[in-house]
């Protein structure tokens, strides 16, 4: 009899429990709507009566005994110290209403579960709560974001492959979309081509000595660092990655000074400008001396920020959860979410405006320097030819900036919108840039004739014949600099006094050597 009355009471609350526990599911005909205005709704991973057995495959499977809902504890939300979280009496079954299969229905369609790589807060170690706010802050201190919103999470009994147990987890994704391999193939084969112009763009540079002076030098450095960037980040793409954080730093220091070049580029240009304006000498200490300091700034600032990156990520922050840090190689291999955004994206930025102010600057001082007459008519302020040949490299270094600031800008933008397929025309073009930098310095008729004048010269040197009769340059413009353009070494008379000869004190009149200062001459088509 008692044996009888046991069994009764056990069914009893068996069936209290499932009642209880199916209370907190919506079912499939429910006004889910009308239900999560009720009460807030998170969404269960799989179905009403399945739990996740397998989290690498998605594998759902029936019930083998009744979970309960009303065990899982909810925390009360203090925004002004996040680490401290306190629980609350009521339970996930008492404030929420669970919609299920997440998993399953997002997959389908591919969003964000379809599209990210999901895992488990405590696989690696970390905690999770679920809020009273029906968001779920993972304890994942130094990171950049470590509260979730409902949409990129899913809660559900999950099977542990260690223990064999199953118990309440919440499976999470990272916000960032990851990349299939069909995307992965794309950009490796588009980061390909734009490294063979770049490539190109240096080769023509080497094989042509009068493009190497100052600007010129300005530019391969530019164009080296970019190369080198994209040839990491094609690496990158392969899946056997074994050096995460020497690749990853090596990256990012390519990357900064690519953008650093293009701001020795603004400056060396408004320095320019700025000499003419004044009347003063431009290189005083020698073009040499210049280029020295402007690759100790272009690859010493990326070189402290990489040591600085890697320093970071490699201490012990857990007492300062506030300090970020870049969590190389925790969430995939170089910068993720908040930490990309953080350490690359805002560099670049500060650089990208940097290089616009200077080009306004050097527009106000072609401005000032057209309508001084005074100083315009000084020695030191060169002549007519000399302003018209830095406007013309003004241009081309405004193009290249426009380039890729613009790009990069986008870059940012997308970050908070990644899922708008307009962004993929801009990581396109991103990628190509290496294109686009041939077409403006190399791809010119002027360029090509002087390649076969250079081709024949080298070929009546080695192999002996009669080099053309036909003149492929002006004789009297047979410089250049960086513009991919024939370049003129105009004589230019450099005074220490812009003053009128007339007024000036013989006694103390110090002139200055004539230098010849390279600089093109004819302006880009």
């Amino acid at each position: 009899m008692c044996t009888k009355i046991f069994l009764v009471c056990s069914t009893i609350v068996l069936l209290s429990r499932t009642v209880r526990a199916l209370s907190v599911i919506l079912d499939p005909g429910d006004n889910q709507t009308v239900k999560c205005l009720e009460r807030k709704c998170v969404p269960k991973c799989c179905g009403s009566d399945q739990y996740l057995s397998n989290l690498t495959f998605v594998a759902c499977s029936d019930y083998d005994q009744v979970y309960d809902y009303y065990n899982v504890p909810v925390y009360e939300k203090f925004t002004n110290n996040p680490r401290v979280l306190h629980k609350i009496k009521e339970t996930l079954g008492d404030i929420f209403y669970l919609v299920p299969d997440k998993l399953n229905d997002e997959i389908a369609v591919n969003l964000t579960f379809g599209e990210n790589f999901p895992f488990i807060a405590e696989t690696y170690k970390l905690k999770s709560f679920l809020t009273e706010t029906g968001e779920l802050y993972m304890d994942f201190p130094n990171a950049y974001l470590r509260w979730r919103p409902v949409e990129h999470f899913c809660f559900d009994y999950v099977l542990d492959d260690e223990t064999g147990e199953v118990k309440p987890s919440y499976v999470l994704v990272f916000l960032e979309p990851g990349t299939e391999v069909g995307v992965q193939s794309y950009y490796y084969y588009y980061l390909i081509i734009s490294c063979v112009f770049l490539a190109l763009v240096l080769v023509v540079y080497i094989i042509l000595p009068e493009l190497r002076n100052l600007g010129g030098m300005i530019l391969m450095a530019y164009t080296s660092s970019l190369m080198m960037g994209f040839v990491l980040l094609a690496v990158m793409q392969s899946n056997n990655i074994t050096k995460c954080v020497e690749l990853t730093g090596s990256i990012y220091f390519f990357l900064l000074a690519t953008f650093c070049w293009m701001n020795v580029m603004s400056v060396d240009i408004w320095w320019t400008f700025r000499g003419y304006a004044k009347a003063r000498p431009i290189h005083r200490r020698g073009e040499r001396f210049k280029f020295c300091m402007y690759c100790l700034y272009a690859w010493g600032l990326p070189g402290v920020m990489t040591i600085g990156l890697i320093e970071v990520d490699r201490a012990d922050l857990s007492e300062t959860p506030w300090i970020i840090k870049p969590l190389i190689n925790r969430a995939g291999c170089f910068l993720q979410e908040g930490q990309k955004m953080l350490y690359l994206y805002m560099p670049i930025l500060i650089l990208i405006l940097c290089n616009w102010l200077f080009f306004l600057m050097t527009a106000y001082n072609i401005r000032r320097l057209m309508r001084g007459t005074a100083v315009l008519n000084s020695a030191a302020a060169g002549n007519a030819a000399a302003h018209q040949q830095q406007r013309n490299r003004l241009m081309v270094y405004l193009k290249l900036s426009v380039i890729m600031g613009i790009n990069w800008l986008l870059e940012v933008v997308s970050y908070f919108t990644p899922k708008l397929r307009a962004w993929e025309i801009s990581d396109t073009y991103n990628l190509l840039i290496g294109f686009a930098i041939f077409l403006i310095f190399v791809c010119k008729k002027k360029i090509y004739k002087k390649l076969v004048a250079r081709f024949y010269e080298l070929h009546s040197t080695y192999f002996g014949g009669k080099r053309p009769t036909r003149t492929l340059t002006k004789s009297s413009t047979s410089s250049s600099t960086l513009d991919s353009n024939i370049s003129q070494e105009i004589p230019m008379q450099v005074s220490s006094n812009p003053m009128p000869e007339e007024k000036r004190d013989r006694k103390n009149v110090f002139n200055f050597n004539r230098t010849n200062y390279k600089i093109n001459n004819d302006d880009l088509k």
